[in-house]
This record gives structure tokens, C-alpha cells and sequence, in this order.
């Protein structure tokens, strides 16, 4: 019940609201983690493209632009199986693609969260 742990209780909120709001995936960019949220401050997704190589280049586009806006992000290559529901069919062409990684670890995540998804989407649209 101390300050570490508000902090901690606030990044969490942030980066549930940051999966909650790609799972509604208005947009059709980007695609969650088929297994659930964010246990802790961490959200990872892949973008949304016909192939794996396709949905990783979109992501190095992503992370390149998303820093040009002040917004860090991280690259991390997961299994595709991790974003494939039971009903999914999975291409054969690559067992990994490269995904968005973003650490809401500060307590003012939070508070900035509606910036961050407004950066975050406004480059999607143009990658």
C-alpha cells in the first residue's frame, strides 16, 4: 500500500487499458495476444497483415515512425502461434514475427495513456 506499489497499481491500469483498447481493434492494425492481457506493465501485439513477414515489416515500420513521435516502443520476435485463436489457421511461411513490446512502468502512463494511443494510432494509419 505504499508509494512503489500505487506505482505499480498504475502502470497496471495503464497497460490494461492499452490492451483492452487494441483488443477493440477499431482501427484492424494491430492484434493482441491470443492467451489474455497484461499480467503486469507489459503489452505486446503484432500487426495485422496477410503473412508473418508482412506483419513484421509493418511492425519495424511502426517502431521506427512511433519514434520519430516521442513514442518508445520496443521490437520482439514471439512464436505467431501466440496470437492464433483455436479456429485460426496459420501460414507456414515463418514461425516468428516481429511484435510491438510497450512497458507502462511509470505511474504517469497512466495519465498519458489517451496521448499514447492517439500517437500510436495516427502512425498506423500511415504505415
Amino acid at each position: 500500500k505504499g508509494e512503489f506499489a500505487g506505482g505499480l497499481a498504475c502502470g497496471r491500469r495503464a497497460a490494461v487499458e492499452l490492451d483492452r483498447r487494441l483488443r477493440l481493434n477499431e482501427s484492424g492494425h494491430f492484434q493482441a495476444l491470443a492467451g489474455g492481457g497484461p499480467e503486469l506493465d507489459i503489452v505486446v501485439w503484432k500487426m495485422v497483415a496477410a503473412t508473418a513477414e508482412a506483419a513484421s515489416e509493418r511492425a519495424e515500420n511502426l517502431f521506427d515512425q512511433c519514434a520519430v513521435q516521442n513514442l518508445h516502443l520496443a521490437l520482439v520476435q514471439l512464436p505467431r502461434s501466440w496470437f492464433a485463436r483455436k479456429s485460426d489457421r496459420v501460414e507456414a511461411s515463418s514461425t516468428m514475427v516481429t511484435c510491438l513490446r510497450s512497458v507502462l512502468m511509470k505511474p504517469e502512463h497512466q495519465a498519458w495513456l489517451d496521448e499514447i494511443w492517439q500517437r500510436l494510432t495516427a502512425v498506423s494509419a500511415v504505415v
